[in-house]
C-alpha cells in the first residue's frame, strides 16, 4: 500500500523495521524504489535480504555498469543478466565493437551478427573498405562458431555458405580499399604491380555481381 500511493519515507522505515526473514516483502519495496529511480533505497533492501539478481537488475536499469560489473565477479551466475543489456546499451550508443563482445560473450550469437552485419554495412556506406572487409572476415568466423552449435545438418549448411560468401567479401573489399585510395588520393606508396594485380583479381571476382559500393569503372581505371 506504501508503495502504490509513493509514501516512499514511510516505505523505507518500514523496509528497515522488518526482519530479514521477510525477504519477499522487503524485495517488493526494493522494486517500488527501483521503479521509482531511487537506487540507494532499492539498493539498501536488495543488500538486505541478499536479492542479488533484484540487484542486478538495479545496476543495469540505472546504468551502472561499474557496480555491475563488481557485482558479476561476486556472482558470476549473473552473466546473462548483464552481458545482454549491456550490449544492447553498447549498441544504442554507437559503441557497436564493444556491443559485439558483449554479445559474444553473452552467448547471444544471433544478436553478434546483427551488430557486425551493421558495422559492415555501415562502413562501406562511408566508403571505409578496409574497415568494412574486416568486419566481413569477423562475420564469416562468426558464421563458422554459429556451425558448430547447430545439430540440424542444413543449418550447418546454410552457415557454412555464409562462411564461404562473407570471406569473399571481405577479399574483395580488402583489394578495393587500395583501389578505390588509389583513385581518389594523390599518392600511393603501393608498386603499380600491386595496383594491377588487384584489379585484375577485382575483375574477375565482379564479373558477374558487382558487391555494394564497388565500381567497375575505378577498377578499370586502375
Amino acid at each position: 500500500m506504501l508503495g502504490a500511493h509513493q509514501l516512499y519515507d514511510e516505505l523505507i522505515d518500514l523496509g528497515r523495521r522488518m526482519a530479514k526473514d521477510e525477504s519477499a516483502a522487503i524485495s517488493v519495496a526494493g522494486s517500488y524504489f527501483m521503479e521509482a529511480g531511487n537506487v540507494s533505497y532499492a539498493k539498501e533492501m536488495f543488500l538486505k535480504v541478499n536479492n542479488h539478481k533484484r540487484l542486478m537488475d538495479l545496476y543495469v536499469s540505472a546504468n551502472l555498469w561499474e557496480e555491475a560489473f563488481l557485482l558479476l565477479k561476486q556472482h558470476p551466475d549473473l552473466n546473462q543478466d548483464l552481458f545482454l543489456p549491456y550490449a544492447l546499451w553498447l549498441a544504442e550508443n554507437d559503441r557497436f565493437e564493444e556491443a559485439l563482445d558483449g554479445f559474444t560473450k553473452a552467448g547471444k550469437l544471433d544478436e553478434a551478427l546483427r551488430v557486425l552485419q551493421m558495422l559492415a554495412h555501415n562502413a562501406v556506406v562511408e566508403s571505409r573498405f578496409a574497415d568494412g572487409a574486416y568486419f566481413f572476415w569477423r562475420l564469416s568466423n562468426l558464421n563458422l562458431k554459429f556451425a558448430d552449435s547447430l545439430h540440424d545438418r542444413e543449418a550447418i549448411a546454410q552457415r557454412v555458405r555464409l562462411f564461404h560468401q562473407y570471406q569473399e567479401m571481405a577479399e574483395v573489399y580488402y583489394a578495393y580499399h587500395h583501389i578505390y585510395r588509389y583513385t581518389e588520393e594523390p599518392f600511393t606508396t603501393l608498386s603499380s604491380e600491386a595496383l594491377i594485380n588487384m584489379a585484375r583479381f577485382l575483375v574477375i571476382r565482379t564479373a558477374k555481381s558487382v558487391p555494394f559500393g564497388v565500381s567497375r569503372v575505378r577498377i578499370f581505371f586502375t
